[in-house]
């Protein structure tokens, strides 16, 4: 028997596309518009007084994605804490 036989390679959990979709699900990017719509108008006032530090915008964008990710995280443990999602049937 190979050593590739039988073995299966382990899936690290922060690695695998479920992990991604876990991200993107708990980002709800429909929820994040306002928060896109400021960045966007301050682009803009940006933009008006001179040129884009496009590395502070990309830290900045980064930085709205995981505090919105954090807050619909925090929601989504405090139903469950709270038993909110255990009431929810399915139609």
């Amino acid at each position: 028997m190979s050593p590739q036989q039988g073995t299966s390679r382990p899936e690290l959990p922060w690695g695998g596309p479920r992990f991604w979709q876990g991200v993107w699900r708990v980002a709800d990017p429909k929820i994040t518009l306002a928060s896109v719509a400021s960045m966007f108008l301050g682009l803009c006032a940006a933009a008006h007084d001179g040129p884009i530090r496009w590395g502070a915008l990309a830290v900045t964008v980064l930085g709205i994605f995981c505090l919105e990710a954090a807050k619909n995280a925090s929601g989504e443990l405090f139903d469950f804490d709270s038993g909110t999602d255990l009431r929810v049937t399915a139609e």
